[in-house]
């Protein structure tokens, strides 16, 4: 009889428990599996939309391939306007930059590198971004933001490409020595025979 009612006293026991815990433990069991779902619901979404996505960035390549310009950029700007988390969106800001420098409408392709520039945070891809800012900038001559987009570009492997425009900024100034040194540094870093010919074309200083 002692051990049935020691028996009896906990389960009472476990009773009370659960009557004064029991509606927070479903709380947390229910919570945990909605947050699962919620997870699991946002990876598919995810997915689903960088499908999409890349669908659409086959189409403007398609385009591109076409020669059409105006599907080019209507898919371009879907990307960016509905997909514009995704490195496909990007690219297609990328691409329309290189359509409006073609079509010298540097304002616009400033624009477009700025906005890939602020959505990506993929550091080689920031670089070749900023690579393509300084030319932009070079183009309207506005050669002090072109050497701050420079100055930002540290990656070894851009270390040629960078002093190469650095180069060409200086002697768009009309800064010989300075593009000397760096069109130096350019080929001593790549081996590009090119950049002898930018050298010996500089002019020499007094």
């Amino acid at each position: 009889m002692a051990a049935n009612y020691s028996d009896q006293e906990q389960v009472d026991k476990i009773k009370d428990w659960l009557k004064a815990n029991g509606p927070g433990i479903i709380a947390g069991v229910v919570l945990g599996l909605v947050a699962i779902g919620g997870w699991q619901w946002w990876q598919s979404r995810t997915q689903a939309q960088a499908e999409t996505a890349s669908r659409y960035y086959n189409s403007m390549l398609e385009a591109v391939s076409l020669g059409d310009v105006a599907q080019t950029r209507h898919i371009a700007t879907v990307l960016t306007d509905e997909f514009d988390r995704s490195h496909y969106a990007v690219l297609a800001a990328l691409l329309v930059a290189r359509l409006d420098v073609e079509g010298r409408d540097y304002a616009a392709a400033l624009t477009q590198l700025q906005w890939a520039l602020e959505q990506t945070r993929d550091q080689a891809l920031q670089s070749i971004i900023r690579l393509r800012l300084a030319r932009v900038l070079l183009a309207e001559q506005q050669w002090d933001l072109a050497h701050a987009q420079l100055e930002q570009v540290s990656a070894p492997e851009f270390t040629a490409e960078r002093e190469e425009l650095r180069g060409d900024v200086y002697r768009a100034q009309n800064q010989p020595d300075q593009a000397r040194q760096a069109y130096e540094t350019a080929l001593t870093a790549s081996g590009d025979q090119r950049l002898r010919w930018k050298l010996h074309s500089l002019p020499d200083t007094p």
